[in-house]
């Protein structure tokens, strides 16, 4: 402790212009340890660097919201990069995980989830939350961010035990007197190096990104990402990427979101509605989807008089086709709504008995019903008229509650 103690007026003695203490997040080049990291990524690791930047460039709009919000600096925006080189499964040896690197502890600590389905830790929205409530809580605590970034990497028992070892509150003299942890010493001026290398990125010759924003899609139980990349014409690899919370690369019983380019948002509420409208006819028999029915995935508040009223639909066809059983639905469940084509020629139906009164229109035949319906021949009831053009016939769909 004494050795410590004079080695810290020794040092403010001779050395008393390096010593300084950076309120702000505005890298100094004048930092000797600075200017050497920024040298050592530009020259030894400046692949890595591009590759970083290029993954947060998909991030940065979520991430620069969330922290505004907090009323944090928005250049904590690179921080990921250290940290996880914005990759949302890296791991380190400790255990930390996900973009921010939080431990299992920390992470509970401020709401993130862990189960065999997600790890919220790797979740970019919800992680961000998490790690500017963490920042915001160190803040309060040291109101210096060298000494903030400091402790986000260490720990903040760790720093405020070095502080009251030895009475600095300055992180380059703490440094410079030898008492932090090589990794601790090292992480602020390498944060602080990235954050002038972005800032002069289009300078030093990195590629300028053009990425687009996320955009946050809803997807229902059970939907496989993959599938949902190739209904999107998507590369998988880049969906699993940009949502490696999802651990079994699969939406889980519960229902959750996927981030995805927004130049996909369009043509993913679309693939969306036919992915659950495909599961849900399936499990009805209906083979012809297209151009007859669509899915839609129940959300709070719906009913099936509101169906009804955003379809125009009568309530009962609801019921019919979807074989339900009364007229409660439940949130993420899925129905098969018919298109206006399908409607037009549905004339009432009977969900007590399970039946529809269909209209007969040009190109109709018996065999085309039973795949868009889900049913057999012998269930499609035929008048003495015959089967034609504007004759109408009863199909069978099935009992209340059959096959649902």
């Amino acid at each position: 402790m004494r050795i410590v103690i004079l080695s810290v007026v020794l040092w403010v003695l001779f050395f008393p212009v390096d010593v300084h203490s950076s309120p702000s997040l505005e890298p100094d080049l004048s930092v000797p340890e600075v200017k050497y990291f920024v040298d050592y990524y530009l020259s030894h690791d400046r692949a890595w660097v591009e590759r970083s930047f290029k993954r947060m460039c998909y991030y940065k709009d979520i991430v620069s919201k969330i922290l505004r919000r907090h009323g944090l600096p928005e250049e904590l925006v690179v921080l990921p990069v250290l940290e996880s080189g914005y990759r949302g499964d890296a791991k380190s040896i400790s255990g930390a995980f996900g973009y921010w690197q939080f431990m299992w502890v920390t992470a509970r600590r401020y709401g993130l989830g862990v189960s065999r389905w997600v790890d919220e830790r790797a979740d970019i929205e919800k992680a961000t939350r998490a790690a500017a409530k963490y920042l915001s809580f160190l803040y309060s605590r040291f109101r210096d961010w060298n000494l903030v970034l400091a402790a986000y990497n260490a720990g903040e028992g760790y720093v405020e035990g070095i502080i009251k070892r030895t009475g600095l509150k300055d992180y380059w003299l703490l440094c410079r007197v030898g008492v932090l942890d090589r990794q601790v010493r090292e992480f602020v001026p390498r944060f602080m190096a990235l954050l002038w290398i972005y800032k002069h990125r289009r300078d030093l010759g990195f590629g300028v990104e053009s990425c687009g924003k996320l955009v946050k899609i809803n997807l229902p139980a059970g939907v496989d990402v993959r599938e949902f990349a190739r209904w999107l014409s998507m590369d998988q690899n880049l969906l699993i990427s940009l949502n490696p919370f999802l651990r079994r690369k699969r939406i889980p019983p519960w229902g959750s979101h996927v981030y995805l380019p927004q130049r996909y948002a369009n043509r993913a509420k679309l693939a969306v509605r036919w992915m659950v409208a495909a599961k849900r006819a399936r499990a009805l028999g209906i083979e012809k989807l297209k151009g007859y029915w669509f899915g839609y995935v129940v959300r709070p508040g719906d009913s099936l008089w509101r169906l009804s009223r955003l379809f125009g639909i009568d309530m009962s066809v609801i019921k019919v086709v979807n074989r339900l059983k009364g007229n409660r639905l439940r949130v993420g469940q899925v129905l098969l709504i018919p298109t206006r084509r399908l409607v037009a020629s549905i004339v009432s139906a009977e969900p007590s008995k399970g039946k529809l009164l269909y209209r007969v229109k040009r190109g109709d035949t018996i065999w085309k019903l039973t795949k868009v319906f889900g049913v057999d021949q012998r269930s499609i009831v035929v008048p003495e008229g015959g089967f034609r053009p504007g004759q109408c016939v009863v199909i069978k769909v099935g009992s209340v509650g059959e096959r649902g």
